[in-house]
């Protein structure tokens, strides 16, 4: 049986996850009242229902069911799925995209006033609803999720899709790039000597003053280019020199994971290469191929199918031990 799309469940006051399943061990996270967790699997301890969720962080814990005030499931009518809606932003903010549907996650990118992004599915909550978004940059694209509360955002009709504010802005000169190198000072004028105003990273997303991300080979690679960055409600200006820029967002996502980790040389090389490795953890294996894959549990097993054509990588406790390339991408070790 496929894995549910969507299983989670919503806390009471005073939730504790644990590492184990063992009522003693570790306490990992201590989530707010109501907030929704993704459930992998359930099981019996002790004469309990217990959850093995999914916390904000990335990390895997247990809770018992003392904690949930309810469960959600993907055939609810909390639960709503649309996979050719799009979603526009009305309201003059900036929404942050989610990796889950926690207001302590990650931030994956943002949405702008008048933007619009697919909409894949809903899920109803008390205060508002968390949207599951398509989030597309080139050939990267993954899942994330929206905060709406009230009106402040529309869904609208295949028909009506071409409403994208992100294309208006973009529109004529403007190509979306990322920042390529570990940090760089983005100035206010287009040289060294002048002030910096923010520290890019790498793996941003900024927007550059170029008619094609294709042109930017062929730049000087000292020359300064006037970019600007959605973050917190601004729409800043600066300049940024071309060598700092690339139009890789896979290779954007990869330097920036194997950079702040301590990794095997052979993993480490893998990941910057868009390689897997058997042996490594599911988070190494999202860091090289992204999160473009449907998940479901076999027993113990869980069981990833990257894209519609394979390969099937299975996970034992978190470790992959098999790929199997059903489509002949010869993408497997």
């Amino acid at each position: 049986m496929p894995a549910e799309r969507y299983f989670f469940v919503q806390v009471v006051p005073d939730t504790t996850v644990r590492k184990t399943l063992d009522p003693t061990s570790e306490i990992l996270d201590r989530p707010p009242v109501s907030e929704l967790l993704r459930v992998i699997k359930t099981t019996e301890h002790s004469g309990q229902l217990i959850y093995q969720v999914s916390l904000p962080s990335g990390r895997e814990g247990f809770l018992s069911s003392r904690f949930v005030q309810r469960e959600i499931h993907d055939s609810d009518i909390e639960c709503e799925s649309f996979p050719y809606g799009r979603l526009l932003l009305s309201e003059s903010i900036v929404e942050p995209i989610r990796r889950s549907p926690s207001t302590r996650a990650p931030v994956i990118t943002e949405i702008w006033p008048s933007e619009s992004v697919v909409a894949h599915g809903v899920v109803s909550v008390e205060a508002g609803n968390w949207y599951e978004v398509g989030v597309s940059s080139g050939s990267y694209y993954e899942f994330g999720w929206v905060w709406s509360r009230g009106q402040s955002f529309r869904l609208l009709a295949p028909d009506k899709s071409d409403a994208s504010g992100l294309k208006r802005f973009h529109e004529g000169v403007r190509s979306v790039l990322w920042v390529g190198t570990a940090s760089f000072e983005l100035r206010e004028a287009p040289n060294e000597e002048s002030r910096p105003i923010r520290t890019a990273r790498m793996g941003d997303l900024l927007s550059v003053d170029v008619r094609s991300w294709l042109a930017l080979p062929n730049l000087p690679r000292d020359e300064w280019l006037r970019v600007r960055w959605r973050s917190r409600g601004e729409y800043a200006q600066a300049w940024i020199q071309r060598w700092a820029l690339t139009a890789d967002h896979n290779g954007a996502r990869r330097k920036t994971y194997v950079a702040n980790r301590a990794l095997p040389d052979d993993y480490r090389d893998a990941i910057l290469e868009g390689r897997i490795l058997l042996g490594m953890t599911k988070e190494m294996v999202e860091a090289s191929w992204g999160q473009q894959y449907l998940a479901e549990l076999v027993d113990t097993i869980e069981e990833w199918t990257m894209g519609d054509f394979g390969p099937v990588l299975s996970f034992e406790s978190g470790i992959l031990t098999k790929c199997e390339d059903l489509g002949r991408t010869g993408r497997c070790p």
